[in-house]
């Protein structure tokens, strides 16, 4: 497989630079940046943190980078833009890794299209429930009807920024691979085996699955990622998750309630308490591997707000879509609980989105100033201080919003959560958009957490 032409749109990433590292060296490799992330993707080396695969220590010098070209070796990496990739890229067969958002899917398509053979495989990287019958869709009705092979990431990843390199932590124990819609056959088997090969086993492991074997592990990470939601809105990394009581119990119900839609749908699902404590102990794990690791629609969030940008989140094909394979099945179950956050997540994101459009800093005042009394109702340090590292910016902004802790309810019983959560998104709507005035910033002391 060393010769195979491969292609990483969204190699800025995370999930695009942990592909990136675990590639490099199969001898014909490129990427796809847009323009606006090509300077400080090429600013820095690329290195590897690996917890499950520590002998990997894969490092690609800054100079390995070559824009505009195709690698002339195997320690050489190709850099295009979607401007620049050209038409016919694929003259033979390849593999096309997609490490986009689902949110970009509609780019995404457009910048491959012109790129693609008939035979090129578009293999994704994606959370969630059937996300890859999203994209199958966007790329049927522009033509393309290229197979595609879609990967359950079993762990996670990020990265943080240091000195002149850029260095991955990842937690990521293997790819399942396959379609939750695709029963056996020799062709499938065979462009499976082919995307598993392109993985060294002493690196990175790479485990094939058909129909139903794939949908088990599909939804086990489904399962995993209920916190996502609630992170986007508290900014609670995956540690406070295990260690603090309320959050613990939260989450926990979030399992009960995701467990009883997978009973429906008829998955194996039996034992809820052993389901739990493995979830639990991979929250805990991640943890400790990443120092404090934000599940990724809570990166989502902080990066909107730091950044200045609209924000977006994948929860329709996570917490929403849950909710929806359990009405649509012929069997009871609760997922209550679970379908509170999403609405609030929803909730969150549009008025977010309102006040990005008149006022980009008070919409960044208003996602932090939320998170902050969330954190606060939860009886967490409001300042999220694991992350000022990782984020930068982070403790300057959160030090412009004053808490006025006699107003705000703490959660003391699970059940309280979704309820004090929407009452501080109303009375960070009161403050922001619902005045019928030009949004104000929050002014006075500085909070120091005590």
């Amino acid at each position: 497989m060393a010769n195979t032409k491969i292609l990483i749109v969204g190699a800025h990433g995370a999930m695009g630079g942990h592909s990136l590292l675990k590639l490099y060296g199969n001898g014909n490799l490129s990427v796809v940046i847009l323009q606006s992330e090509m300077e400080a993707f090429l600013k820095e080396k690329q290195m590897t943190e690996d917890k499950w695969f520590p002998s990997d220590t894969t490092t690609i010098p800054k100079d390995a980078f070559f824009v505009g070209r195709e690698p002339s070796s195997s320690k050489e990496v190709g850099v295009f833009t979607p401007e620049t990739l050209p038409a016919g890229f694929f003259k033979e067969n390849g593999i096309v890794v997609v490490a986009s958002k689902i949110f970009h899917y509609d780019s995404v398509v457009d910048t491959i299209q012109p790129a693609l053979n008939r035979d090129t495989i578009i293999f994704v990287l994606v959370n969630g429930l059937k996300p890859e019958l999203t994209l199958e869709r966007k790329c049927r009705e522009k033509g393309i009807e290229n197979t595609l092979i879609r990967a359950v990431v079993m762990g996670g990843t990020h990265h943080t920024i240091e000195e002149d390199s850029c260095r991955y932590h990842s937690g990521i124990a293997k790819f399942v691979i396959g379609n939750w819609n695709m029963e056996f056959n020799e062709s499938y088997k065979s462009k499976m085996e082919k995307v598993a090969g392109l993985y060294p086993d002493d690196t990175f492991l790479v485990e094939p699955r058909y129909g139903n074997e794939y949908r088990s592990p599909c939804f086990d990470k489904v399962l995993a990622n209920l916190v996502n939601p609630i992170s986007a809105f508290t900014g609670c990394v995956t540690f406070e998750y295990v260690k603090h009581t309320i959050t613990r119990k939260i989450i926990t119900r979030c399992f009960n309630q995701g467990i009883a839609v997978g009973l429906a749908i008829g998955l194996p699902l039996a034992d809820y308490d052993a389901i739990i404590r493995g979830k639990l102990e991979m929250y805990e794990k991640a943890g400790k591997a990443a120092k404090a690791h934000l599940p990724s629609m809570g990166q989502d969030a902080l990066r909107a707000l730091l950044n200045r940008t609209v924000l977006h989140h994948e929860n329709e094909h996570i917490g929403v879509a849950l909710v929806k394979e359990g009405r649509e099945a012929k069997a009871p179950y609760d997922a209550s609980f679970v379908d509170s956050f999403n609405r609030i997540l929803t909730e969150v994101t549009e008025h977010y989105n309102v006040l990005y459009r008149q006022d980009k800093e008070a919409a960044a005042h208003f996602l932090i100033g939320l998170m902050m009394r969330n954190r606060y109702s939860l009886g967490l340090d409001p300042h999220n201080r694991p992350l000022y590292e990782q984020f930068g910016g982070l403790e300057e902004i959160e030090s412009h919003i004053t808490l006025d802790r006699a107003k705000l309810k703490s959660i003391t019983a699970v059940d309280e959560a979704p309820i004090v959560f929407r009452e501080n998104l109303e009375e960070m709507m009161d403050l922001f958009l619902n005045k019928g005035e030009k949004a104000q910033h929050p002014k006075g002391e500085k909070d120091d957490g005590k």
